[in-house]
C-alpha cells in the first residue's frame, strides 16, 4: 500500500526544488542577456557587405551550402578580435549565443574565459553572407 506521508514529502520536495532551479535560471538568462547586449549591438547595428556565397572562403562555403531551412533568419557576421578574422554564423533559432565563431582558416573559436574581452573588443563587424526566409520578407 502507499505510504500517504512520503508521498506527499516527495511531492513538497519535487516542487521546492522545482521552484528553487526556476527562479536561480531566470536570473542566470538576465545576466546572460546583459553579457551579449553589447555584442548585439555591435551586430545589429553592422553595415551590410553582402558577397556571393562563392566568394565565401571554401570551409564557410561548405556550412552556408548546408542552409535548407527555409523558416530560420541565417547570416555570416565578419569581424576582427584579437587582431584576427572572425566569422560568426547567426542563426535567428540557436539557443546557442557564439557557439558558430570561427577564425578565419575556419578553425572554431573557443571563447571560455575570453568572453568579456570578446564582447568588449571584437569590432568592424559586417554582414557578408544573408539568407532571410520569405515569411520574412512579406
Amino acid at each position: 500500500m502507499l505510504n500517504l506521508k512520503n508521498y506527499f514529502m516527495r511531492t513538497k520536495l519535487l516542487l521546492f526544488a522545482f521552484l528553487f532551479f526556476g527562479i536561480f535560471g531566470c536570473q542566470d538568462k538576465v545576466e546572460l542577456k546583459k553579457e551579449t547586449g553589447v555584442v548585439l549591438e555591435k551586430l545589429n547595428s553592422a553595415p551590410k557587405a553582402i558577397v556571393s556565397k562563392e566568394e565565401l572562403p571554401e570551409w564557410l562555403y561548405v556550412i552556408v551550402d548546408q542552409w535548407k531551412d527555409p523558416i530560420s533568419h541565417k547570416a555570416v557576421y565578419k569581424g576582427k578580435w584579437k587582431e584576427r578574422i572572425v566569422y560568426y554564423e547567426y542563426d535567428m533559432h540557436s539557443s546557442c549565443m557564439f557557439c558558430n565563431l570561427f577564425y578565419e582558416n575556419g578553425e572554431r573559436v573557443s571563447l571560455g574565459n575570453d568572453w568579456e574581452d570578446f564582447q568588449s573588443n571584437s569590432k568592424n563587424w559586417v554582414v557578408i553572407f544573408e539568407f532571410i526566409p520569405n515569411w520574412m520578407l512579406q
